[in-house]
């Protein structure tokens, strides 16, 4: 073997290793995505349950930037996260993404370096993915659930 090939052998096996880097941080990334948003899922309030089945986290994205976005997919999430006047039943409540989001800021990158740690010693990247990476409708709008006591009074009264 010549200097010339022990060279390039090295690079291969530098380029390969940045790419396990790179794997690790993308992975670290998706699971506190992931982490946070199990929490909001816990605080979203629930009617019908379609906003829950909404949730979903983007795999990360590697350019000039690093981006993973987390987030629920129906038209109507903003105005449910953000309508703090409405009774919720514990633990459900308003604000139920930007709680968690601000709970793990201070832990944020310890966090992701965790998890990447965890992906390099295991060579156990992102794999089959929790949550849906794109937004959903939630499938077929259920019924809402009808009220027993006024469907009763209803059918004494003679209307269905």
């Amino acid at each position: 073997m010549s200097v010339r090939d022990d060279l390039q052998r090295i690079l291969r096996k530098l380029d390969a290793e940045e790419v396990r880097r790179h794997e690790a941080l993308r992975t670290g990334i998706y699971m506190v995505a992931a982490k946070l948003l199990r929490s909001s899922i816990r605080m979203v309030p629930v009617d019908t349950g379609r906003l829950r089945a909404t949730a979903y986290v983007t795999l990360p994205t590697m350019g000039n930037h690093i981006k993973c976005r987390l987030g629920y997919g129906t038209n109507y999430a903003v105005y449910v996260h953000e309508r703090t006047n409405a009774h919720h039943r514990p633990p459900t409540r308003s604000h139920y993404l930007s709680i968690p989001l601000q709970k793990a800021r201070a832990t944020f990158v310890s966090d992701v370096a965790r998890y990447a740690r965890r992906a390099l010693e295991s060579n156990s990247f992102i794999g089959g993915a929790e949550f849906p990476e794109t937004p959903t409708d939630g499938g077929p709008r259920p019924r809402r659930k009808r009220n027993v006591k006024a469907a009763r009074r209803a059918a004494k009264r003679g209307r269905k």
